[in-house]
């Protein structure tokens, strides 16, 4: 079994403003040892977060499909141009979509 604590993670700045810590990454055969690296179908498991008030860049997803999951707090989600509020559940954007995350929110 593979665990690692999300702040043992280096974080850094994805989506313009969106703070991430990759927990886990896809294995990689030329360095096995590599920490973190253990997913096979994955590309990578992250935890990322915004701070109230702040929106991420509009982006697009080229190749990769991403979910993400509002844990605390609320924001809107516009994909493809349709807005969506999330709060305590999963949005999936798929591997075309344009999409951002405005107007968050701590409850």
């Amino acid at each position: 079994m593979n665990a690692r604590h999300y702040l043992d993670c280096t974080p850094s700045l994805t989506h313009g403003n969106i703070i991430q810590r990759v927990i886990f990454t896809k294995q990689d055969p030329e360095n096995p040892e590599a920490r973190g690296a253990v997913m096979k179908h994955i590309d990578s498991f992250a935890r990322g977060y915004l701070e109230a008030g702040v929106s991420s860049a509009p982006h697009v997803n080229e190749g990769i499909q991403e979910v993400f999951f509002v844990a605390g707090g609320s924001g809107t989600l516009i994909m493809d141009g349709q807005q969506r509020v999330c709060q305590g559940r999963c949005e999936h954007l798929r591997r075309t979509a344009q999409g951002m995350v405005t107007e968050v929110s701590k409850n």
